[in-house]
């Protein structure tokens, strides 16, 4: 809660023609739902073409749970 205060005193400061706005918290605490949905509705504003593009994007990886994700050791 103090977080989203200091963000908006922090915009309204810096950014006086924008307004923000802070959905309730039962709408923004899981990330995992938000790019979902958001994922969702890019989906479905594509053609067959871009959603077949899409595919071909995806790298297929094996996981593991010591997996190095980028870092160089």
């Amino acid at each position: 809660k103090e977080l989203r205060l200091q963000l908006g005193k922090a915009a309204a400061s810096a950014l006086p023609d924008v307004r923000y706005q802070v959905p309730d918290a039962e709408y923004s605490i899981d990330n995992a739902a938000m790019i979902a949905i958001a994922g969702f509705f890019r989906w479905k504003k594509m053609d067959d073409f871009q959603k077949k593009k899409s595919f071909e994007n995806w790298r297929v990886m094996k996981t593991e749970a010591s997996m190095n994700l980028g870092k160089k050791s």
